[in-house]
Parts: structure tokens; C-alpha cells; sequence
């Protein structure tokens, strides 16, 4: 693949359309086997239970979300996460600076992320894209569904998907929530990267 002097992917990443109501689209391929395998190994070592935001947007753990994850701040990532980290922006039609840091999911039989949102509410920064690669695709269940419309979604190795959290108000998107379903066998692995509207990263 080809760099520019920042690093940055020089050919055009255009994931297709997959729904218009939530916006979302799928990337197929995205990262490679290696890269794929290449994350899962070096979360491995780092994985904590997942937390969620509360009201005050402190991280606390809650019932909702079961998985383990590994997150790669901008500080620890090494020059592998960084390079995906900006193959990411550029699929997502972002600066590498609006990511949060990269975090790896780990979900074990019977681990789930119940319905939720990604959208932060009352935030001066706010969140309004997603993109999940998946890492893995040797487990059942655990696809990744929009609960009020019946889509579904469920990536082989190293697809991206990519939906957006706010509608064109700027406001949370009803139709954006979703859930983890449940791992029924296997361990299932996701990269996960929450885009911010701007800067993040220091």
C-alpha cells in the first residue's frame, strides 16, 4: 500500500452502502490475515474488562457490556497500530487526529454488548461515527445488530464497519442503536475506533 509523507493511505478507501437509515457501510478487507492476527496478539496481556460512561463520563463497569478489552492509547501505539490507525481514518473519510485510541474486544461464550448508543450526549467534542473491524471470524453468534431496524451485521476477518451515531440535526440517531449479540461458541475479537467531530488526539 502506498504512503504519503504523513504516513497516510494515497488510493481511495470507499466502503459500500449497506443501509441509509442508520447510515452505515462495510469496507471488506480492510486489514489483512497477518494484521488482523497481528492485533489480537498484542492486546493479548492487556485485556480489562470493558467499562462504560456514566453521567459524569467516567468509566465504570456495568452489566450492559460484558466483554474484555485492550485499549492502545497514542502514547503506548507502536508504529503497526499507528499505520492501521490512519488506514482507518482514511476509510472513514477522517484525520487520524479525530480517532479515539484503538481498542481491541475480546468476547468470550456468552458475552455480549446489550442495546445501546456510541453517541455521547452533552459533550463539546462529540461522537459521531463508529468504525468495528473484525478481527476474527471462527465463532458463532455475535453479530453486531441495529435493534430498531432488524439490520444485521456480521464481518469476516479484517472487514471494517462503519455507521454513523447522530442523525443530520446533529443529534443522537435513534435508529443507531445497536448491540453485541451474545457469542455462542469461540472467541470473537473486534478492533473498535469511535470517531470524534474533531481533534482527539493531543
Amino acid at each position: 500500500m502506498k504512503l504519503d509523507g504523513e504516513g497516510d493511505p494515497t488510493a481511495a478507501i470507499e466502503p459500500a452502502s449497506i443501509s441509509e437509515q442508520p447510515c452505515a457501510c462495510v469496507c471488506e478487507q480492510l486489514l489483512s490475515p497477518a494484521e488482523c492476527l497481528y492485533l489480537i496478539q498484542a492486546a493479548e496481556g492487556l485485556f480489562q474488562p470493558s467499562m462504560v460512561y456514566d453521567a459524569e463520563g467516567r468509566g465504570v463497569p456495568d452489566d450492559i457490556r460484558t466483554s474484555d478489552g485492550a485499549a492502545f492509547g497514542w502514547l503506548i501505539e507502536d508504529p503497526a497500530i499507528h499505520a492501521l490507525n490512519r488506514r482507518i481514518a482514511k476509510a472513514t473519510n477522517s484525520a487520524f487526529e479525530q480517532g479515539e485510541p484503538l481498542q481491541v474486544l475480546r468476547y468470550r461464550p456468552g458475552q455480549e454488548y446489550r442495546p445501546h448508543f456510541d453517541f455521547l450526549e452533552g459533550v463539546d467534542n462529540p461522537r459521531p461515527w463508529t468504525a468495528l473491524i473484525y478481527l476474527n471470524d471462527d465463532y458463532e453468534g455475535g453479530e453486531t445488530a441495529f435493534v430498531e431496524t432488524g439490520l444485521s451485521f456480521r464481518g469476516r476477518a479484517g472487514d471494517l464497519l462503519l455507521f454513523r451515531n447522530e442523525g443530520p440535526d446533529s443529534q443522537r440517531d435513534p435508529l443507531a442503536k445497536h448491540a453485541g449479540l451474545p457469542v455462542t461458541s469461540g472467541t470473537k475479537y473486534l478492533a473498535t475506533r469511535w470517531i470524534r467531530e474533531r481533534r482527539w488526539i493531543p
